[in-house]
């Protein structure tokens, strides 16, 4: 979830493969940011930083990133964004829910 108040964020990572590739999709399902790696244009474990501009009715809201588990290296998010993420729209929670009274 990209939070209210966001204007923009980062996301970082490299490929230690021939090929990959990122994509970022906003709240409405558009490509908000897309991005092909190939050996034939860069250096194995090239990084590739996409920067993501929020617009105001996005924020506050779900975000979607696609990122080849195999072929991407590790992926740095913006420290804007909460390190909570979910593999399932229909499975989200806001970490405020997991909290247990004693």
């Amino acid at each position: 979830m990209v939070p209210e108040g966001v204007e923009e964020f980062s996301i970082e990572s490299g490929f230690p493969h021939s090929r990959g590739r990122i994509t970022i999709w906003n709240p409405d399902g558009g490509r908000a940011w897309n991005y092909a790696y190939h050996s034939a244009t860069h250096e194995n474990g090239d990084r590739v930083r996409a920067d993501v501009a929020v617009d105001p009715e996005h924020a506050g809201k779900l975000w979607r990133i696609g990122v080849p588990g195999h072929n991407a290296g590790p992926v740095e998010f913006d420290p804007q964004i909460p390190p909570v993420f979910s593999t399932d729209r229909d499975r989200w929670f806001m970490p405020a829910e997991l909290e247990v009274e004693n």
